[in-house]
């Protein structure tokens, strides 16, 4: 990533200083562009003296989505591992503007009405225009859209079916149980299954904190693996010494 102090005379708005670094538009629409930690999506947005702005990095082209299905304006797409939901700072392309892609239509006539962080896979709901956004905060508000996540975890807990329930808030700018400004956090789970070297978890958030899942997971002692941000663990070992990474 390249940093920048915006000093006088270098301009009034994102694009001017950006034109004048030698960056491309396609920095900003691609949500690779922040002013002091906040993404920016627009060349006009203005700029003050001694803000930073940061330029993050192009990462290479990410695997292909599938949409599987549509009811109402509401797509379902298949989310690989490795692809953000929305731009991140890593400038990774999203699926919501990969699924425009394949939709031919402009990234802002879609919206992400479920999310899944970058290194998992799965399925994930995004609106396509206003009506089906409307669609979306009906169905939520009638607690008609569930969402259901899989995970592998070290170990079962018990009981074996239950709800997590510690608040999340923020600790040194990340999400984390408790800490500051921690709010109602609840996961209904259930283990489904046990092997010698993992358990499959099911969870259904029936909030939306961020990483609550995972958070919740690691507050029980089972981090899911491959989470080793909350402490999961990345490989497992087999019995004949064979190792499994997660």
């Amino acid at each position: 990533s390249r940093h920048f102090i915006v000093r006088p005379g270098d301009g009034t708005t994102v694009g001017a200083v950006l034109s004048r670094l030698g960056e491309t538009a396609g920095t900003v629409t691609s949500g690779r562009v922040f002013v002091d930690r906040r993404r920016v999506m627009r060349a006009e947005e203005p700029l003050r003296e001694g803000e930073e702005l940061v330029v993050h990095d192009e990462l290479a082209p990410p695997a292909a989505v599938q949409l599987l299905s549509e009811w109402r304006g509401l797509h379902a797409v298949w989310k690989p591992a490795g692809v953000p939901t929305e731009p991140d700072r890593q400038g990774r392309t999203s699926l919501v503007q990969l699924a425009a892609d394949q939709l031919r239509v402009p990234a802002s006539a879609l919206h992400a009405a479920t999310r899944l962080d970058a290194p998992f896979s799965g399925v994930v709901i995004v609106a396509q225009g206003s009506a089906a956004a409307r669609l979306v905060a009906t169905l939520k508000n009638a607690g008609s859209l569930q969402r259901r996540y899989v995970g592998m975890t070290s170990r079962a807990i018990k009981p074996a079916s239950g709800v997590w329930s510690t608040p999340i808030g923020r600790s040194r700018g990340r999400a984390a149980p408790l800490g500051q400004d921690a709010r109602e956090a609840r996961t209904r789970y259930r283990f489904a299954a046990k092997t010698p070297l993992a358990a499959l978890v099911v969870a259904e958030p029936v909030t939306g904190r961020t990483h609550q899942i995972r958070i919740h997971a690691a507050v029980a002692g089972t981090a899911l693996l491959g989470d080793p941000a909350h402490g999961g663990a990345r490989r497992v070992i087999r019995a004949d010494g064979r190792v499994v990474m997660a």
